[in-house]
């Protein structure tokens, strides 16, 4: 940074935020300062709003810009004000509905490709039904517990993740799967499977079995540059291999879910999801980014219906609760889908 100031106006420093947020990097800055006019541009700032990266939120900043189509976190208030404050509170936004339809002058069509969005909804199997009750009521008798014991919370949180991930990888779900890949046909392309680490496995097989050229993407995949894959990282050569085709799907974990573009991407099937704003979000951005040749693109939502015949009322009462929020992401996003309509009369009027 010293030899920057004296040699160029301007000078720009790109950083992960884990650098960033790293006593090496807020020395350097720190140290350099001098009479230099510092600006950060935080992309995906939402990512900048944990307590150990927030530390690299410092005073030092003459200007400041924080991007992100979810800026706000997701359960996390504290660190949601924490970026408000520091990033100012003014915003301007662009919402998905905005970029749907406002025309881009530059190409005369909407910054956004339009979607159609296909929520799918299945049950869980006797013996999951009953896994899913059996925690259900272990939750419902430590939940006020929790409310002045310590050890109750942590047992709590984690009972709620063994329920949840029973919904998130229910196995009825790959029936729909397979309904769906036979649907699209010999001729896929350009389409994502987003999975749990569970679901991983069989996806590859279902889709294996279907004769499909197929690649997982996930945190295990490389990052660093190889002769073997014309010196790209794993990462970059998967994704160049799917864009020209040569695979027809990605099998995809949560990093897939943002910082990624790929435009070519037309078709989602979401086999794991939750209720996360941010994560239905970004996985929409995957698929409707302007592309030639794509006019529209698709989203299939698996969705786990509860059977409430096989539980107590105070189950049920629980179970509506949830399934309300799951609701609330099909709701947001059939809102912006070019079939609204036709969701809000089938869907919302069967359930």
């Amino acid at each position: 940074l010293a030899m920057a100031a004296g040699m160029t106006e301007t000078c720009v420093v790109y950083a992960t935020f884990d650098t960033f947020a790293g006593s090496d990097f807020m020395r350097i800055v720190t140290e350099n300062k001098y009479n230099t006019k510092y600006m950060l541009i935080g992309d995906e700032v939402h990512g900048l709003g944990s307590q150990k990266r927030s530390q690299g939120l410092l005073d030092i900043y003459d200007y400041r810009l924080g991007l992100s189509a979810t800026p706000d976190r997701w359960f996390d208030e504290s660190g949601t004000k924490k970026l408000q404050e520091y990033f100012g509170k003014e915003k301007f936004e662009f919402t998905i509905k905005d970029a749907l339809t406002t025309i881009n002058p530059l190409t005369n069509k909407t910054y956004l490709t339009p979607y159609k969005y296909i929520p799918i909804f299945t049950t869980l199997t006797d013996e999951e039904m009953e896994k899913y009750n059996s925690l259900s009521k272990k939750i419902t008798w430590l939940y006020n517990k929790a409310k002045t014991d310590e050890d109750a919370v942590a047992k709590l949180e984690n009972l709620m993740f063994l329920r949840a991930s029973i919904h998130k990888s229910a196995f009825n779900k790959y029936a729909e799967l397979e309904k769906i890949l036979d649907k699209i046909g010999k001729d896929i392309k350009d389409t994502i499977i987003f999975v749990s680490d569970q679901q991983m496995q069989t996806a590859i097989e279902i889709v294996s079995n279907r004769h499909i050229h197929a690649h997982k993407y996930t945190e295990k995949e490389g990052k660093r540059s190889l002769k073997k894959y014309n010196r790209m990282t794993e990462r970059q050569y998967i994704i160049d291999k799917f864009k020209l085709n040569d695979y027809q799907v990605l099998l995809a974990i949560k990093c897939l879910d943002e910082g990624l573009d790929i435009p070519s991407a037309e078709t989602a099937i979401l086999l794991a999801s939750n209720s996360n704003p941010r994560e239905y979000v970004q996985r929409i951005g995957r698929i409707i980014r302007r592309y030639p040749g794509k006019e529209e693109a698709t989203l299939y939502d698996i969705i786990i219906v509860p059977n409430y015949n096989r539980m107590n009322p105070d189950l049920r009462a629980l179970e509506k609760r949830i399934f309300e929020k799951e609701m609330v992401r099909v709701f947001e996003i059939s809102n912006n889908a070019v079939n609204s309509a036709e969701i809000v009369r089938d869907v919302f009027s069967f359930l």
